[in-house]
């Protein structure tokens, strides 16, 4: 059995995804994948971080099997204790349609334009650059720590 990449590694094939789906004039295929990027992402700073004590990664397991990118961003916002402008929320709203409807025939399918399709994706581009700034503050954070934790144990083992 193979190692399992975490959800920011299967983050960024989704990204390459919808831009290469974008070059193809995929539209639908396009926002759909934007869309699995943000929310993997998300769900990355949601259970990869360190910060967060078991038990509140345990009442946060439902949303492991969520799509609701909503409320992935406000679980980020409070997590890191951060504000998302209302853009983001806006974004987060249009991208929660396209995991189904831009997938399946019915009477909520959505028919992605080029247009938009090149405005999901500008908007992708900005977020993802925030969530790699973000996960890199999160590791430095989480090294500082760790060197803190060390020098502690060592000024306790020469006393």
């Amino acid at each position: 059995m193979s190692d399992s990449p975490d959800y920011m590694e299967l983050a960024l094939e989704d990204y390459e995804d919808a831009i290469n789906f974008l070059e193809r004039k995929r539209w639908n295929k396009c926002a759909k994948y934007c869309e699995q990027f943000v929310e993997k992402a998300l769900k990355q700073i949601i259970f990869y971080n360190d910060e967060i004590d078991e038990i509140k990664r345990m009442k946060d397991t439902n949303l492991l099997y969520t799509h609701k990118v909503v409320e992935l961003g406000r679980r980020v916002s409070e997590i890191l204790n951060i504000s998302y402008p209302k853009n983001h929320y806006k974004q987060f709203r249009i991208l929660e349609n396209y995991y189904f409807n831009t997938t399946y025939p019915g009477n909520q399918y959505i028919s992605v334009d080029e247009l938009e399709a090149k405005d999901i994706v500008d908007w992708t581009i900005k977020f993802k650059k925030e969530v790699l700034q973000q996960q890199k503050q999160q590791q430095q954070q989480q090294q500082q720590q760790q060197q803190q934790q060390k020098q502690q144990q060592k000024q306790k083992q020469e006393l």
